[in-house]
């Protein structure tokens, strides 16, 4: 599951996310819900702007090529947005 997937918007335009989102004319959260998509991730993003809850929504008229998906899998910095993330690494019998 995505948590934060869109990682606060923190790294945007830093990495190679926003070079490929330009050539496929996408925005970079688009980008980055579409490759959940793909790779078969549920991911929850979440906004509060009316005009980026429609843009966030708009990723089934698009795909991400091969070689694109495959940039993007190499491209992971271990970014983590939230501490909270480090918990999701405890089984359920931990928390319970």
């Amino acid at each position: 599951m995505g948590y934060c997937p869109l990682a606060r918007v923190k790294r945007f335009g830093k990495t190679k996310v926003a070079e490929i989102a330009k050539e496929l004319k996408v925005s970079e959260a688009q980008l980055a819900i579409r490759w959940s998509v793909q790779k078969g991730y549920i991911t929850i993003p979440k906004s509060s702007n009316e005009k980026r809850i429609v843009e966030n929504a708009n990723i089934f008229s698009f795909s991400i090529p091969h070689e694109h998906m495959e940039a993007l899998d190499a491209a992971d910095e271990g970014f983590k947005a939230s501490g909270s993330v480090n918990n999701m690494k405890l089984s359920w019998s931990d928390v319970q």
